[in-house]
């Protein structure tokens, strides 16, 4: 959207002096490079995170119930609190280059965190649950157990690809598209792809990424900076927004600096990156957009901006 940076806050009052910090005894869900994310473990609090959205606040209003989102990512695994709620998978990442494969449906885990950060269910005894537990889940695998090493800036996909999982959400009924994953070329399938999306009514949301500290600076991600998508930044529990979140090209932050999330298989565990606060923005349109149904992606991102927090002075 190229719109100013916000914190979003949905329909919410909450600021970031009312923050908690949470502290997780278990790995930091990152994309490792040689092995699969072990399972996570049991947390009863509520994250930090889910203090600053409330969305159990509007779920008399809306919970997400209609709504299809699609996680464009590293897949999506079973895990109890997606339990019932992936209706579609498909696998579109390029072949691996190596034999060393795990086969699993989400090595990295990313993908299955962000499911859950949107829909995840709520179960008793355990604080942390999704924004909007109504809505269902679409999967568009878009990388296996690591990114492609011929790719710069890496930790990032090919354009193509990005554009094939959108292409498959559009055909599957998406209602919201959640791009979790990055490329830092430009392309005219991708481009299109988006062009699509938005001309169907999808609103597109995007991370904005995180390319490493041994990259060229003023490296564009995309398809965030497309025009008319929303590209999310990430913030810790006390509103400061991550290096990654910085440019143009960031339209709002929402919490994703040691943020609570599924793991693969079972359990919870902490995890960071702009893909986790772009989660968050996603679940926070499913719930816009189930009450009322028919907004524009414009329209819907007028709507988050106009309930969002002003960025800090000076901006980002």
């Amino acid at each position: 959207m190229q719109g100013k940076r916000r914190w979003l806050r949905l329909l919410l009052a909450v600021t970031a002096s009312g923050l908690l910090s949470t502290a997780i005894g278990a790995p930091v869900a990152s994309a490792q490079q040689d092995h699969c994310l072990p399972p996570g473990g049991d947390y009863a609090p509520i994250p930090w995170s889910q203090k600053s959205m409330g969305p159990e606040r509007v779920w008399p209003l809306s919970n997400g119930r209609g709504q299809r989102v699609a996680v464009i990512g590293s897949g999506v695994a079973d895990t109890p609190s997606l339990r019932g709620q992936v209706i579609g998978r498909t696998d579109v990442a390029p072949p691996p280059a190596g034999t060393n494969q795990s086969g699993r449906e989400d090595c990295l885990g990313t993908g299955t965190g962000v499911a859950g950060i949107i829909a995840g269910n709520k179960t008793e005894g355990v604080g942390f649950h999704g924004m909007a537990p109504g809505a269902d889940i679409l999967s568009a695998k878009v990388v296996r157990d690591q990114h492609p090493n011929d790719r710069l800036p890496r930790g990032s996909v090919g354009p193509d690809v990005l554009a094939n999982g959108i292409n498959w959400a559009i055909n599957h009924n998406s209602t919201v598209i959640a791009v979790t994953e990055v490329t830092y070329q430009d392309g005219g399938a991708l481009r299109a792809a988006v062009t699509r999306a938005l001309g169907s009514g999808i609103p597109v949301i995007a991370a904005v990424g995180e390319p490493s500290q041994d990259e060229p600076p003023g490296v564009t991600p995309f398809p965030a900076a497309l025009d008319g998508v929303v590209g999310v930044g990430s913030i810790n529990e006390l509103g400061v927004q991550s290096d990654a979140s910085r440019g143009t090209q960031v339209d709002l932050v929402a919490p994703g600096e040691n943020v609570v999330v599924s793991y693969p298989g079972h359990g919870l565990g902490p995890a960071t990156g702009t893909g986790y606060a772009t989660g968050y923005v996603a679940g926070a349109v499913a719930l816009v957009q189930s009450r009322p149904p028919g907004l524009s992606p414009t329209d819907l991102a007028h709507r988050l901006f106009a309930t969002a927090a002003p960025a800090p002075e000076g901006g980002f």
